[in-house]
Order: C-alpha cells, then structure tokens, then sequence
C-alpha cells in the first residue's frame, strides 16, 4: 500500500488540516485551486500525486510526483 492510500482517508478533502503536530499542515485538492496572492511562512511542498506550480513574481517552479 502507497503512502497516498494511507492519508487520503485521513484527511479531510479540499481543506487544509491543523493536524495534531505544531505547525503541521496538509492540504487536500482534488481540482484546481484558483491563484491567490499570498504571502507564507517558509515551507516544504511535498506533492503525493498530481502537480502544483507556486509562482513568486515571474519565477514559477512546477512541483510534481
């Protein structure tokens, strides 16, 4: 069984999940998200399946599995 069967049950789809581990967050879409003008903390994106592409100014980097 893949890493991906086991957390989809887990997490609730199309949302972002507090989990129980300070400062950890999952974040669940099943379609395109539209873009949104945001400004984070630093992160890891970890991609199980399909692709995210993150945009700052013109340089744009393609995450996928």
């Amino acid at each position: 069984m893949q890493i991906i069967d086991k957390l989809l049950p887990l997490i609730p789809r199309n949302q972002i999940w507090q989990t129980p581990i300070d400062g950890l967050v999952i974040q669940h879409a099943d379609r395109p998200t539209p873009v949104a003008n945001t400004i984070l903390e630093p992160r890891i994106c970890i991609v199980l399946q399909g692709k995210r592409k993150i945009c700052i100014g013109d340089q744009c980097t393609l995450f996928s599995n």
